[in-house]
């Protein structure tokens, strides 16, 4: 990864994962604002919940 995208992307976790949760899942339009997120997993490796989330924001 060269320097000039780990430097964009630390700005685009700044600025979307405030927090530093992880997994988070974020809905961003094209304008760069965050629509919608879901962070979290569960120990159970259950993906449901993310599922829904991906096919509510499609």
């Amino acid at each position: 990864m060269s320097d000039k995208q780990w430097n964009h992307n630390q700005e685009v976790l700044k600025k979307l994962n405030k927090k530093g949760v992880f997994p988070l899942l974020s809905v961003v339009n094209g304008k760069g604002k965050a629509l919608d997120e879901y962070s979290g997993y569960g120990m159970t490796g259950e993906i449901g919940y993310h599922l829904k989330f991906l096919k509510k924001n499609k």
